[in-house]
């Protein structure tokens, strides 16, 4: 069955979500039930349907989501609420939205960076596709890395990345949306964790959301390891590495 399933496209970010009558449905909703469901229940509660319509079980895992990570507890997504999902929307974006628009070959703006970020953590096969750290440019191999990702989630394969691949992103690929440092918190960092746990830079357990000491070590050791410059922060170059020294 396809992800959208008859619901209407809305790119994840690109409106306000919150409990109404009657309920608001679309695949951004979807996304977030899946990105909701993908935290541990500590921090959002037992996983919900994904759906695709916010009701109240919805609003309750948003409600749990913003009181674990210590932002405004309303049950509404708003520019906040995204931003800790590890999605940069309204004041905290200068530059285009990641999913407002159409990628493609020739495609050159801080959104491509994103999508190449978020392909290079991913996985060793596509940060080997993109070649190199996100630079912002959609040439030929990052339209072969888009290929490739097209082809393992059952998508049409052009190269072109459009709502069904936007939403493929937005379930399969958690970082790489926003630079990870010190005192940060959210999705992102807990799939970052995730990944040094996977790479033994840290212990099993240890993965909370939270970018706190122990994840700022561990960043720094594998930096280290790699050639990198050991700051802690997690930018471009650091995700092309987790990329190529995982699976």
């Amino acid at each position: 069955m396809p992800f959208e399933n008859g619901l209407t496209y809305y790119y994840f970010g690109s409106r306000v979500l919150r409990l109404t009558s009657p309920y608001t449905r679309g695949t951004d909703v979807k996304v977030l039930q899946t990105l909701l469901n993908y935290l541990p229940t500590s921090i959002t509660g037992p996983d919900i349907m994904t759906d695709g319509i916010y009701g109240p079980k919805t609003e309750a895992a948003v409600r749990k989501f913003q009181q674990y990570f210590r932002i405004s507890v309303d049950g509404i997504v708003g520019s906040e609420t995204y931003w800790t999902l590890g999605q940069a929307v309204g004041s905290y974006t200068g530059n285009t939205v990641f999913g407002s628009r159409t990628l493609r070959r020739t495609s050159q703006t801080a959104d491509v960076s994103i999508l190449q970020n978020r392909l290079n953590a991913k996985a060793k096969k596509y940060a080997n596709a993109v070649g190199a750290p996100a630079d912002g440019i959609f040439g030929p191999k990052t339209e072969s890395a888009v290929k490739l990702f097209q082809q393992d989630y059952g998508l049409a394969i052009d190269g072109v990345v459009g709502p069904k691949t936007f939403n493929q992103l937005f379930i399969n690929t958690f970082m790489g949306g926003r630079t990870l440092r010190r005192n940060m918190s959210g999705l992102d960092v807990y799939a970052l964790q995730n990944k040094l746990i996977t790479l033994n830079y840290l212990p099993a357990g240890a993965a909370d959301g939270k970018f706190g000491p122990q994840t700022e070590a561990a960043v720094k050791n594998f930096q280290m390891a790699y050639g990198l410059s050991a700051d802690g922060i997690v930018g471009r170059l650091t995700y092309y590495q987790l990329g190529i020294r995982g699976a």
